[in-house]
């Protein structure tokens, strides 16, 4: 029962994370319910958001289970997707704070069990419900490929430097777990071709 009221919640929460998407269009305002919010608290907000779903993360990360936490990971990758797709330049912070998120999933190299880096303290949480993928041709278990999609998306479209570094400082972790990148099709483990701006 407290699960699947967990997975509403969490359900709830993408459709208000996703709807507060601004469009790349608005020029100084944007109105909700004759109520005049500036885009800058709409920014914050959407921080705040992003940021809370990072601390759920890691804070409830050894009671998840796949199906919620596909849903979490479904929310941070559509929202990143949106906002590349629209060529959104206001938002970096939110977009440090999805991607420090979804940058913290590892995996533990001899188990496999999922792990989350917490860098408050430095520590990985473990998780025992959730494994990653044995191989590509499996279907179950945790696969980086969508993360690593939109990473790369990331490094060739991002236009502000905070962004990119915030980036760059994360992937460092995941490029040292082979056996996360092993969960990868061929083509998306070579970065530097697919990054060229060819």
């Amino acid at each position: 029962m407290r699960g699947d009221l967990f997975k509403d919640v969490v359900a709830v929460y993408g459709d208000l994370f996703t709807d507060k998407m601004l469009p790349p269009s608005f020029i100084n305002e944007i109105s909700f319910d004759e109520e005049t919010h500036s885009k800058d608290e709409s920014i914050e907000n959407l921080e705040i958001m992003a940021k809370g779903l990072g601390e759920v993360l890691a804070e409830r990360w050894s009671l998840f289970d796949e199906d919620c936490f596909n849903k979490v990971v479904d929310i941070l990758l559509l929202y990143l997707k949106k906002q590349y797709h629209e060529r959104c330049e206001m938002g970096a912070d939110v977009r440090i704070s999805c991607f420090s998120a979804l940058l913290a999933i590892q995996c533990c190299p001899v188990t496999g069990f999922l792990q989350y880096y917490v860098a408050r303290d430095e520590s990985l949480q473990q998780n025992f419900y959730m494994k990653r993928r044995e191989s590509k041709s499996s279907s179950t278990g945790f696969s980086w490929q969508r993360i690593c999609g939109v990473v790369i998306t990331a490094l060739r479209q991002e236009q502000l430097w905070s962004v990119v570094s915030s980036v760059l400082k994360d992937l460092g972790r995941i490029i040292e777990n082979v056996p996360l990148l092993m969960t990868l099709e061929p083509a998306q483990v070579c970065f530097e071709k697919l990054i060229s701006y060819k």
